[in-house]
This record gives C-alpha cells, sequence and structure tokens, in this order.
C-alpha cells in the first residue's frame, strides 16, 4: 500500500488513466482503529489488481484531508474517474471493503448511462 501526499494523491486521481478505482484510506499512526484496518488495506493492495490502495496520513496531509471532509479517522474514500462515490468511516473486513468498492462502481455505471433523447 503506497502513502501518498497530497500533491501524489491528486495526480493518481487527475491522471488514473486505468481508469481502476481508488480506495483512499485516511488514518494516522496514533490510530488504534487505523492500525487494526491497516493490515486489511494492505492486504487488498497486495492481492487485488482490480482497483488502486492508497494511504493517506492525516497529521502529514492536513489540508488534503480538510478538503476531503475527513472528521474521524479511518476514513476510506472510494474514488472512480475523477469523482468521489463514497466514503465510509471505521474499519471494515476485506469482503466488506470489496464488497463495497464493487457497489460503488456498479451506482457509477447505472447513472452513467445516457439514454438518446428522441
Amino acid at each position: 500500500m503506497e502513502h501518498k501526499s497530497t500533491e501524489e494523491f491528486f495526480e493518481l486521481v487527475k491522471d488514473n488513466t486505468n481508469n481502476k478505482p481508488i480506495v483512499a484510506k485516511f488514518g494516522a499512526e496514533w490510530c488504534p482503529p487505523c492500525q487494526e484496518f491497516a493490515p486489511t488495506i494492505k492486504s487488498l493492495a497486495e492481492d487485488d489488481s482490480k482497483f488502486i490502495t492508497i494511504s493517506v496520513d492525516i497529521d502529514e496531509e492536513r489540508e488534503l484531508a480538510t478538503h476531503m471532509g475527513v472528521l474521524s479517522v479511518p476514513t476510506t474514500f472510494l474514488i472512480y474517474k475523477g469523482l468521489c462515490l463514497d466514503s465510509i468511516e471505521g474499519v471494515l473486513s476485506e469482503t466488506q471493503v470489496r464488497s463495497w468498492v464493487k457497489a460503488g462502481v456498479d451506482r457509477m455505471a447505472v447513472k452513467s448511462l445516457e439514454v438518446p433523447n428522441d
């Protein structure tokens, strides 16, 4: 799992040419739930090539955390095609994260369907 600076975060979101969903976990070293959630996120990063998994330390990247509206940690964002589709607070299992990503991307596919006007 890669740790990202504010600049790297926005560059990844903007230039995500492979069109993979981004799972961005915002947390802190001093946060016990963040430490509990870290192995799940790390496992996803190592085992799943269907999405990009990154980590942002809120103490190092305060402006980014504020920009994203992080009020508690861990907070995880699902970003796809430059849009923040959803966010969750707290610790989830690996299965829950995978289901959350799939549901978010599926909703995006439904929302992006354009019907021609007759």
